[in-house]
């Protein structure tokens, strides 16, 4: 068996007049069922071009249509449980002095992350310093009597809002969102903790 060297210009040649070629057919529509821009996709992810007519022939497309199936979503089944409250729970519920203490509090907001030793919270008010490496984050806000949160920081670079919700008040658990501007723009999470 002999080797048949081609010069590489001559190579880069025929793929070139080859695409051009596949281009102006499927610009003309000369590919069979398949439209202009789903043929210029399939030169471009490299398909040859008996490929392309096997794909846009008639025949494969009335066979791929009778045999691909739309997706079906999946079923899904819920189930709705009564949450069952005990009745010292309730009790603190709406009752701020029940959240006064020392509270922990964590934040995360890409690519910056903070935390707060000693958020001091008393009948519905709080404040506090979430270390943030860099600056410090002066906060405070207040809870509503259904657990809502929010508040405010500020520190020397940025201005951050705090919105959330008091989660357990039995054993003092909260969450929510923080939307930081300034030299720091981001959005996170916090969670907040009442110390033992």
């Amino acid at each position: 068996m002999k080797k048949i060297t081609l010069p590489i210009a001559l190579v880069v040649f025929t793929l070139t007049l080859w695409f051009d070629l596949a281009q102006g057919n499927a610009q003309a529509g000369l590919f069979g069922i398949c439209t202009q821009d789903k043929v210029i996709k399939f030169i471009d992810a490299g398909l040859t071009k008996g490929e392309i007519v096997k794909l846009c022939s008639t025949a494969n497309a009335a066979k791929a249509k009778t045999t691909v199936k739309k997706p079906q979503p999946a079923k899904v089944q819920t189930k709705i449980a009564k949450i069952v409250t005990p009745e010292p729970v309730k009790a603190l519920r709406g009752n701020l002095a029940a959240l006064n203490g020392i509270w922990t509090m964590d934040v995360i907001c890409e690519p910056a992350s903070a935390y707060a030793h000693n958020v001091e919270v008393k009948n519905g008010k709080f404040i506090g310093v979430l270390d943030a490496g860099a600056d410090a984050l002066h906060i405070m806000g207040q809870i509503e009597k259904d657990g809502t949160l929010s508040g405010y920081g500020t520190g020397t670079y940025v201005l951050g809002e705090i919105s959330g919700k008091i989660t357990d008040w039995k054993s003092g658990k909260g969450s929510g969102t923080i939307i930081v501007g300034g030299e720091g723009d981001c959005e996170g999470t916090w969670t907040i903790n009442r110390k033992r």
